[in-house]
């Protein structure tokens, strides 16, 4: 395995190092914005001010303090960071399929390869995204809650909460699954607080009031607001995957849209309701559902969120009874469904071409694709459910 993390973090740094070359010699930049906003709170944070003096800084503080190194150091540090929890990340998925599934080591770091060597994940946690400390936080909960260390995965689910909202959804799941065994449990019972649920919740709670509170006292409503709130009610009428995006831009400056962004709420709400009753027996392939269906019906969607439920693949993937062309079929139409959306979007960008509908169109497309793999993965897997 410690060969397969020398590679892929000599491919990493491979294209950090062309990164630099692209940025400075060519007008299409490789580093991602978000990296500059992240390194600008970042220097504000060692000036002394707040993170959130830098314009469409939305995270959490920690990030602003894991990319002090950037300011202090040298640029491109936070880069390396972020390299850094991706290996973490592959490990994790390693240590999984052997100490859970049980596959043999040869095996396992096989399977660890769609992620360590994913085009996707490999680029952008080199362009400078923060999504690979996402993966390695929930793919360490998934661990301890499977190897019944719950007060540390309780630990570490609210620490990934705190740093984005986004894995709130999986707290209905890791409750039922807590509870009781998924065939077992009569429906009245399965309500009942357990010691370990109890103990779980009242750990996370503190974990997760704790780290708002602490960044309340420093930095006011500000920092909850942008932490937290405004991924809640954001909506971007900027072209995006969301299949939501285009309603929004016609609807902009219409009374009709605070009612209409209810829409994709609802439908996360309702999903995220089934299938955690559903699947919480099997939390690798429930976490995969759940993040997959809730990114498909956002009210924004990026090629970063992929990478979110993109983390799980490795986990299902020895449970999957997909023939090689069966699975690279489904592979090249999710690629295609996003080239098919790229290059309106390009032409809006810039062209200056007026193609929102084309892009909107596009994204309905790759939406009903998303959504046809979803339902293939699950015809296709075949695995007994683990007892709690």
């Amino acid at each position: 395995m410690w060969r397969t993390l020398l590679l892929a973090g000599v491919l990493r740094g491979a294209l950090m190092a062309w990164g630099t070359w692209q940025d400075a010699h060519m007008p299409v930049k490789y580093t991602d914005v978000d990296y500059r906003v992240f390194s600008d709170a970042a220097r504000h944070v060692a000036r002394g001010g707040s993170p959130y003096d830098r314009a469409t800084y939305r995270y959490s503080p920690l990030l602003a303090y894991l990319l002090l190194p950037d300011v202090l150091l040298f640029p491109g540090v936070g880069k390396i960071l972020f390299c850094l929890f991706d290996l973490l990340a592959g490990y994790i998925i390693f240590r999984y399929l052997t100490d859970v599934t049980g596959l043999e080591r040869r095996e396992s770091e096989r399977y660890c390869w769609l992620w360590l060597f994913n085009p996707l994940t490999l680029t952008i946690s080199t362009r400078g995204s923060c999504e690979s400390i996402m993966a390695f936080l929930v793919l360490a909960t998934l661990h301890c809650l499977a190897s019944r260390r719950h007060v540390l995965a309780a630990l570490l689910y609210a620490l990934s909460v705190h740093f984005k909202i986004y894995p709130v959804i999986y707290a209905l799941a890791i409750f039922l699954h807590l509870q009781k065994p998924a065939a077992a449990a009569a429906f009245p019972h399965l309500f009942l607080p357990r010691r370990k649920t109890v103990v779980s919740a009242l750990v996370g709670c503190v974990v997760l009031i704790s780290l708002t509170a602490a960044m309340y006292h420093c930095y006011g409503y500000k920092a909850i607001y942008e932490t937290y709130l405004y991924h809640i009610h954001r909506k971007d009428t900027k072209h995006n995957f969301s299949i939501f995006f285009y309603p929004f831009y016609t609807l902009a400056q219409t009374e009709y849209l605070a009612n209409y962004s209810l829409v994709p709420t609802l439908l996360q709400m309702l999903l995220i309701i089934i299938l955690s009753w559903k699947l919480h027996g099997h939390l690798p392939l429930c976490f995969f559902l759940l993040t997959g269906s809730f990114v498909a019906v956002n009210k924004v969607c990026t090629a970063q969120y992929f990478v979110w439920y993109l983390v799980y693949i490795p986990l299902i993937a020895p449970h999957l009874r997909l023939s090689a062309a069966r699975a690279g079929l489904l592979a090249l139409a999710w690629l295609a469904g996003q080239l098919l959306w790229l290059l309106p979007a390009y032409l809006v960008e810039f062209q200056g071409v007026n193609m929102f509908f084309h892009i909107w169109a596009a994204s309905v497309v790759f939406f009903l694709i998303n959504m046809g793999v979803l339902v293939q993965f699950i015809r296709a897997y075949h695995c007994k459910v683990k007892v709690n």
